[in-house]
């Protein structure tokens, strides 16, 4: 077995072997004919194939593939230059106005179109264009506005003239002289509650003097005071009838009819004669305007009940002192009385120009300080009157 080895390993030795015939023909470093063979035989091939692709792309060879590719495109392009050259011209033909089949032409022609519908949709002179029909529209609805307008305006006026009227009528009826009687018997009540005296509404029964019914309202003095117990009868009137004559001879019947003292006799603002004072007394009665819509005149009642209540004290309580002490409350009273026609002057100031404001300003400052002075004298005459009474 071993002797068959060797055998075998020399054989193969022999031919396939380092030193053997094959090895050296395969050997690329050495002089090996094959490769050589084979690599002249690869160089002639790719010099044959490049020659022959050159061949192809060559203008020189008529058959080559570049120029059958040159004769295809010229046989069904035409020449390239000679294209673009007739395509430029039919393009720039599309631009030419001489032309009225171009484009340009066609699309101008379509703007003037348009520009002549839209100037004839505008146009007041065609009797069919928006702009008319738009400003028919607007007339008739103009005409529409004016008419309704007219009708309201025409409404409202008929509103105002009955407005106008029912207040009118209202403040000749009686049922708008029983509105400021009822106003003025309210505030009565409210100055009564904080005084602690007693009001009574009396103005439909009679009094003293047989089917007469005179006198509105009768405030009894509340028991903390000198006066207590005594009546002050208050008459509302808002009639414009009534004159100072009258209104003294009315106030008069009122006191004996309500067994009353003192009267006060409230006259309305909105009614009251020229003759009328805003605030004086006259003896044993106080005539005065009051205004029911405007608390600036309020004060003025608040006075007359402050007077009338020094005025109430009992005869048999007063001597020679409350005598001068009643002309003290006289001048007070006409002192006062004095500042109500400054509030007049106020009211022209105010109503000539804005720049006398100062003025008015200075005005009431004094009005103001008079007033007060005014009424300190009453309230101090007032305590006197009560310290008499006491001492009585």
């Amino acid at each position: 077995m071993q002797v068959a080895e060797q055998s075998l390993g020399k054989l193969f030795e022999q031919f396939v072997g380092d030193n053997s015939s094959l090895f050296r023909m395969l050997d690329p470093s050495g002089d090996n004919q094959l490769v050589a063979t084979m690599q002249k035989t690869l160089d002639g091939v790719i010099r044959a194939q490049n020659l022959s692709i050159l061949q192809q792309f060559s203008l020189d060879q008529p058959d080559s593939a570049l120029n059958r590719f040159l004769r295809e495109l010229g046989t069904k392009h035409g020449d390239l230059n000679e294209a673009m050259s007739r395509r430029m011209g039919d393009v720039v033909a599309e631009f030419s106005l001489d032309r009225p089949d171009s484009a340009l032409s066609r699309l101008v022609g379509r703007v003037e179109s348009a520009q002549k519908n839209l100037t004839s949709e505008l146009s007041l002179d065609n009797a069919g264009s928006a702009l008319n029909r738009l400003q028919s529209m607007l007339q008739d609805n103009h005409k529409q506005q004016l008419e309704l307008a007219n009708n309201l305006a025409k409404t409202l006026e008929m509103a105002v003239s009955n407005l106008n009227t029912r207040r009118e009528e209202a403040a000749r009826s009686t049922r708008h002289g029983g509105e400021f009687e009822a106003d003025l018997g309210a505030l009565l009540r409210s100055v009564a509650e904080g005084a602690g005296d007693v009001v009574q509404d009396c103005g439909n029964s009679t009094g003293v003097i047989p089917n007469c019914k005179v006198g509105d309202y009768v405030l009894t003095v509340g028991p903390e005071t000198t006066a207590a117990g005594a009546r002050i009868v208050v008459e509302a009137k808002e009639n414009a009838s009534y004159d100072l004559a009258k209104t003294l001879s009315e106030a008069d019947i009122a006191r004996r009819n309500r067994g009353a003292g003192v009267c006060i006799f409230v006259h309305s603002e909105k009614t009251a004669a020229p003759s009328v004072p805003v605030f004086a007394r006259y003896g044993h009665d106080i005539v005065l305007r009051w205004d029911a819509e405007s608390e600036a005149s309020d004060c003025w009642l608040k006075a007359a009940l402050m007077v009338a209540t020094a005025l109430s004290v009992r005869a048999a309580q007063h001597g020679q002192k409350d005598g001068a002490s009643f002309q003290l409350v006289d001048k007070a009273i006409e002192g006062i009385r004095k500042q109500v026609e400054g509030f007049e002057e106020i009211v022209t100031f105010a109503n000539t120009s804005a720049g006398a404001t100062a003025k008015i300003l200075k005005r009431v400052d004094l009005m103001r300080d008079n007033m007060t002075s005014r009424l300190e004298t009453l309230c101090e005459e007032i305590v006197k009157l009560k310290h008499a009474s006491d001492e009585a």
